[in-house]
């Protein structure tokens, strides 16, 4: 277009149209033009650094984290997280990305997954709470290698409502965080598990169906117990252990957490409240759906383990191969 009205194919009031710029910008480019020639189209500042660009030391300090064995695995995100507690360092997480990408730090391919449709969040904390165990190498080498973590998630707000750190042995440690998760909050009006045999239906040696604790405890008080068809249905709570395995791990190596009292300890005074605060959304409805537990009930009693036994004519007790006597004042009552 310069030239063209240089040669008279355009005059300059269309050329000042086209530019899309103001007459007198149009003049000053012209006579740039006759001057320089066609290099007056590029940028005075190409092949600069940008005014806006981050001091060259910062982008050390984060690339010499991302190198550091600590900091193996961290995401551009939680990388630019932590790299901005240390003064005067900050940095977003688009930019840290790019830095990683720059030195083959950081790159993954996804596949596109099957098409799904999203549930709609409950309306209210407590409609249903998402309830879910995960066996991962949470402390990595530091610690027991079967540590489960068991999550109860609330669907209406996700947030974290209990969590605890366990050795394998499901049925025992997830009535423990029921037990605590009731004590603290309340009825929720539904709890979602998979269909784990410590949360649905055993089969007997005759091959009769019967509930199991965790199964039944909870419609004794009045919360019905949805059992999920697959991990998509419940995928909140899913989602939910996908960021605890990102996440938390490198938060505890950071903490040099290596026992489990360590692990649950830091799970409920810092990953918990940081997560909140974080990824919880706010109920569409603000009312409590949790109820108060009956007061005559006996959570410990209610959960535990029990097994039917009948008592002899001399008032003892068989079990696992070991006789135990009956007391006078128990065997009146009996």
């Amino acid at each position: 277009m310069l030239r063209q009205v240089s040669e008279g194919v355009l005059s300059a009031a269309d050329g000042v149209v086209r530019f899309g710029v103001t007459e007198r910008h149009f003049r000053r480019v012209r006579r740039r033009f006759e001057a320089e020639g066609d290099g007056v189209v590029v940028h005075g500042l190409r092949g600069s650094r940008s005014n806006r660009s981050l001091p060259s030391e910062t982008r050390e300090r984060v690339l010499a984290m991302a190198r550091d064995p600590d900091y193996a695995g961290f995401g551009p995100t939680l990388l630019g997280e932590h790299a901005e507690r240390v003064p005067g360092v900050r940095a977003s997480a688009e930019t840290v990305r790019g830095w990683l990408v720059a030195e083959g730090l950081w790159g993954r391919k996804r596949r596109r997954a099957k098409h799904r449709s999203r549930r709609p969040r409950r309306a209210a904390r407590g409609e249903l709470i998402q309830w879910d165990s995960s066996m991962h190498p949470w402390l990595e080498d530091r610690g027991p290698a079967d540590l489960v973590l068991i999550a109860l998630h609330d669907d209406a707000t996700n947030g974290f409502m209990c969590g605890r750190a366990r050795r394998a042995g499901h049925g025992a440690a997830n009535r423990r965080a029921i037990v605590e998760c009731l004590e603290r909050h309340g009825r929720p009006m539904a709890v979602c598990v998979d269909r784990a045999g410590h949360f649905g239906q055993r089969f007997g040696p005759e091959g009769k169906p019967t509930r199991t604790i965790i199964g039944a405890a909870p419609e004794k008080l009045g919360v019905e117990v949805v059992l999920a068809n697959s991990p998509q249905a419940k995928g909140r709570v899913e989602r939910t252990f996908g960021t605890a395995q990102d996440r938390l791990i490198k938060e505890m190596r950071l903490a040099r957490t290596a026992t489990i009292e360590a692990a649950n300890r830091y799970l409920v005074e810092q990953w918990m409240p940081f997560r909140n605060e974080r990824f919880a959304v706010a109920p569409a409805d603000p009312l409590d759906a949790h109820h108060p537990l009956p007061p005559d009930i006996d959570l410990e009693a209610l959960f535990a383990e029990t097994d039917t036994r009948v008592v002899a004519r001399d008032f003892t007790v068989r079990f696992k191969n070991r006789f135990w006597q009956l007391a006078a004042q128990d065997a009146e009552t009996t």
